[in-house]
């Protein structure tokens, strides 16, 4: 592993810093030996398919820092999506999958902050102020109920259109993005990111209760159903495509 001189971005002392990755370099790394060692990452910037080799790697945590988040988050988190896929994909009735939902959020959390402090140019879609990451930081850090501070959610990717195929969706990466919202009249700030089909949301902090259908998940969502998301209904996937939003699709 590559290591490089620096302050690591969680203990904030002065280390030799390990190459670590915001989405899960297992999972980058099985899409590239799916594709010919590249991964086709879309960016909302023209052009907005880029086939790279990049695996979004930065220098950005002491090694026992990333040895932390690794163990606590990445392996299970690596783990239960490759599961969930395999479920998925050998029959599509299948929607639910055990889990720890205290966990998973720790895993999403610590995704998005990894790539709000990355200066990997795969993340650039990432715009969060100061206040914010250290808010995802609070998430994945706590030990106590990281359901108070967000929540989150994961979806199926489908294109009702078929232009692209589950295969297809399943090797596009769309690295993590930030945009606001509002729910009751309060400003709510929400993150996706997708990887190996499934589509991943968080939103801070947790909307208010009717918001998103039960989309959210809450603390007791042990295994939780995945639903299926049309990409043709998710506007900030249109955004990044570069495809029309039609005002029905929200």
């Amino acid at each position: 592993m590559a290591l490089k001189q620096g302050i690591c971005q969680l203990c904030m002392k002065p280390s030799q810093l390990a190459l670590s990755h915001a989405i899960p370099n297992a999972l980058i790394k099985d899409i590239q030996r799916r594709n010919s060692g590249q991964t086709i990452f879309i960016t909302g910037r023209r052009p907005h398919y880029r086939r790279s080799n990049d695996s979004g790697g930065d220098h950005l945590l002491c090694e026992p820092c990333e040895a932390k988040l690794n163990t606590c988050f990445d392996k299970y988190g690596g783990r239960w999506i490759n599961q969930m896929r395999q479920l998925l994909s050998g029959s599509p009735s299948v929607k639910r999958q055990a889990l720890d939902p205290q966990r998973m959020l720790g895993f999403v959390s610590s995704v998005l902050w990894r790539a709000a402090i990355s200066k990997s140019a795969v993340y650039a879609s990432m715009e969060t102020e100061y206040s914010e990451r250290m808010q995802l930081r609070r998430v994945f850090e706590t030990h106590d109920d990281r359901y108070a501070f967000a929540t989150m959610s994961v979806s199926n990717l489908i294109d009702s259109k078929q232009r692209f195929s589950s295969l297809a969706l399943r090797d596009v990466v769309v690295p993590p993005t930030s945009w606001e919202a509002m729910s009751a009249g309060r400003r709510l700030r929400s993150f996706f990111f997708i990887a190996n089909g499934l589509l991943f949301g968080l939103t801070m902090p947790p909307p208010s209760r009717g918001t998103g259908k039960g989309s959210f998940w809450t603390a007791d969502s042990i295994k939780p159903r995945i639903r299926d998301q049309d990409i043709r209904k998710f506007p900030p996937i249109l955004k990044m495509l570069a495809l029309p939003i039609n005002r029905d699709t929200s």
